[in-house]
């Protein structure tokens, strides 16, 4: 019976394995996915704030408070960007402000409300 046990053991073992290894790669493709049409918001608002700026050259037009907000917009997709690709590699977020712990995923200290997307502190997980 002590082999029987061993091989539902190492059978049982490997089964867990496979599961875990396929939640991470789950994971690692919501990421990339993310990642991704992160990227094409970004290229999308870049192109109207192209056509903003031209408008504003050419046509004499006030676009400067619509421009701002979609750099802001800018900002924080590029933001959300870095804290998924440091999701990713194992990275963990420290508040600028406050230096508390905090998940890659919050624009703003869940302590004290610092905006993450401007100075995070990030600390590679060996």
């Amino acid at each position: 019976m002590d082999f029987l046990e061993n091989v539902k053991s190492v059978v049982s073992d490997g089964a867990r394995a496979v599961a875990k290894k396929s939640g991470e790669l789950v994971e690692a493709s919501k990421i990339q996915y993310a990642i991704f049409d992160l990227n094409n918001d970004v290229k999308k608002l870049y192109s109207e704030i192209g056509k903003l700026t031209y408008q504003a050259t050419i046509l004499d037009e006030d676009c400067a408070e619509e421009i701002k907000m979609k750099c802001e917009i800018v900002e924080a997709k590029l933001a959300k960007i870095r804290n998924l690709k440091n999701k990713e590699t194992g990275a963990s977020f420290k508040c600028p402000v406050c230096n508390r712990p905090t998940s890659g995923d919050n624009a703003y200290c869940p302590s004290c409300g610092a905006n993450m997307s401007v100075d995070a502190e990030v600390d590679i997980e060996k």
